[in-house]
């Protein structure tokens, strides 16, 4: 009777050791690594995952990117940033996201990819593709002929003899001016500087920016007409003007540790950057001196300004052991050239001097400033320029 309770027993104690075995026993899940191919028009991406896992994916626009979080995962074996260059994908990048999910995110190209996500004995397999693009069709519209119209003139009629031989008064015509310059301009303040936060090893971090023109050079073309203000000749003119602004982004980055709570560490990197605008406008220059050879004008300017500014979207950092500020290494940078525009208000300042009588010698300064609005950057930059023009002007 004793052997058989005891038999029961020890039989209970090895059904329950068997049945938990796999939970006691589990290994834990670890990213070991992520490699892939590219099988004509096809990129097959494999994460090599071991012990049970389970994943969500989702997707992120500004920059694109399609993100897969796999838990739980309490270690990764795999390299944190992989170059691809392949079917619409950038590169691969990895990390702890929480303390037992681990983040895959995949960056995309503007023209995003398909995708299919599957289970593999290895762990998990990510296959892209391009879907074939069917051009849309060619519109021509239609062109309808305008009828001519022909307007008859009447038959000039001969005035009388005594009206012909009175003489008329001789009407002065007023000069017109062609003028050429080049310029360089300097910027004494900041275009714009702005804070932004972001979110690493679970923790806020910050980067700030800051972006400063060095220098700016533009070429002018513009037309005067000579008009008479209280006896004395003052110019009206349109102009046209090309800008060619090299400017530099300083960034200051807070990044968290990943290991320390509060422990922010700080570092720096700069862009160099360069972009085109486009100025057209109007002026009107007042005589302040008139000699014989040598004048000096003042007066106002109004335009309007537009082209593209490049600012900083996002950047991808490297984090190596031991984890200081010195060991942060920016891998990559996404700019954004966008769009810009706004009226730009002058005041300028005018020497010429007379070459001969149609040809004159220019040199001119102005105080400048416009705002544009950067959506980037979610501001409005500020371009205060002093430029300092050199040209000639015509008298046609």
């Amino acid at each position: 009777m004793r052997n058989g309770w005891i038999s029961k027993v020890f039989s209970f104690c090895l059904i329950s050791i068997l049945c938990l075995s796999p939970i006691l026993f589990a290994e834990e899940a670890e990213l070991k690594s992520i490699r892939f191919t590219q099988k004509d028009d096809r990129l097959e991406v494999t994460a090599e995952i071991s012990g049970e896992f389970g994943f969500e994916t989702f997707s992120l626009i500004g920059p694109k990117r399609l993100v897969i979080d796999l838990s739980p995962i309490k270690s990764i074996k795999a390299l944190p940033s992989i170059s691809v260059n392949a079917c619409g994908v950038i590169r691969i990048r990895c990390g702890q996201f929480k303390p037992e999910v681990a983040r895959i995110v995949f960056d995309l190209a503007e023209r995003i990819p398909s995708h299919k996500i599957s289970r593999v004995p290895e762990g998990l397999r990510v296959l892209f593709w391009q879907e074939e693009q069917v051009p849309a069709a060619v519109v021509v519209p239609e062109v309808k002929e305008e009828a001519q119209v022909i307007e008859k003139k009447p038959a000039p009629v001969t005035p009388p003899a005594a009206i012909l031989t009175r003489p008329q008064p001789e009407v002065a015509k007023k000069a017109s001016f062609l003028r050429l310059q080049g310029s360089l301009s300097l910027f004494p303040t900041s275009l714009i500087s702005t804070q932004k936060e972001m979110t690493v090893y679970g923790e806020r971090g910050s980067l700030k920016e800051k972006y400063k023109a060095n220098f700016n050079l533009a070429f002018g073309l513009s037309l005067a007409r000579a008009i008479k203000i209280k006896e004395k000749e003052a110019k009206l003119g349109a102009e046209f003007a090309t800008w060619f602004l090299s400017h530099k982004g300083s960034f200051v980055a807070s990044v968290p540790h990943p290991f320390i709570p509060n422990t922010p560490r700080d570092f720096t990197f700069e862009e160099k950057l360069s972009n085109s605008l486009y100025q057209i406008g109007a002026f009107f220059l007042y005589p302040a001196i008139r000699k014989e050879k040598i004048n000096l004008w003042l007066g106002p300017a109004i335009g309007y300004t537009f082209g593209k500014l490049t600012t900083l979207e996002d950047f991808y950092l490297e984090d190596r052991p031991p984890y200081s500020s010195a060991d942060l290494f920016v891998t990559d940078t996404v700019l954004i050239e966008e769009n810009v525009s706004d009226f730009i208000f002058e005041l300028k300042l005018e020497f010429n001097y007379a070459l001969s009588a149609n040809t004159f010698f220019l040199v001119s300064t102005s105080i400048s400033y416009f705002n544009p609005k950067v959506s980037n950057l979610g501001k409005r930059a500020k371009f205060l320029a002093i430029p300092f023009y050199l040209g000639l002007e015509f008298r046609l």
